[in-house]
């Protein structure tokens, strides 16, 4: 894949244009910061009601989430498991799942992974919830939360532990297909973050 440089006046697609682009003063680059977790669901993890079931027979794990900027960030899982996300604001309290729940997703990652992007703000905390579609179902798993600036991922379940790593490159290629953020820079600083699946811009 070729890298270049968008020049001011120029048209820039994605996801099939040059990329990356390379960071310079009114110029645009395209980017992605990944923070990921590994670890294993067990019949020793927790369990419980998940949120729209009325059984308690669901393995989790729970995960702080923390970002350095406020913008959207993309939490994902990769899994033999058909998986299942939750995100809440500020707490998590397995015997009461709607209080504080953001958001949620089931499939939309396909292959019966979640996928789902959020509104982050760097002053607040959040409780990410990965867990299984099925009752009683184990196994491994990694999450990914992606975004323009590396998050914070903290597992706070009690049992086990989870490996996690961080990525924050130019990108060389599309790790999350149809999903990337630009950051778009002029003399004088930074102007904004956005979350695009085609880049078009034409500097002035």
């Amino acid at each position: 894949m070729a890298r270049g440089v968008a020049r001011r006046g120029s048209s820039v697609p994605w996801p099939s244009g040059i990329v990356p682009y390379e960071s310079a003063p009114g110029y645009v680059r395209v980017y992605t910061a990944n923070a990921t977790a590994s670890s294993t669901w067990t019949t020793n993890s927790p369990s419980f009601s998940r949120y729209g079931t009325s059984y308690s027979s669901y393995y989790y794990d729970t995960y702080q989430v923390t970002v350095p900027v406020d913008s959207s960030y993309n939490f994902m899982s990769i899994s033999r498991a058909n998986t299942y996300g939750y995100l809440y604001n500020g707490s998590f309290r397995s015997s009461s799942t709607s209080s504080n729940l953001l958001t949620f997703d089931d499939d939309s990652g396909g292959n019966r992974q979640f996928r789902f992007t959020f509104s982050l703000q760097r002053n607040l905390t959040y409780i990410f919830v990965p867990t299984t579609y099925s009752m009683y179902t184990t196994g491994a798993y990694t999450v990914v939360v992606s975004g323009p600036e590396l998050a914070i991922l903290v597992r706070t379940s009690t049992t086990g532990g989870a490996n996690t790593s961080s990525e924050y490159t130019l990108k060389q290629y599309d790790p999350l297909p149809n999903l990337c953020f630009v950051k778009i820079e002029k003399p004088g600083g930074i102007l904004k973050y956005t979350q695009i699946e085609q880049v078009r811009i034409n500097f002035a």
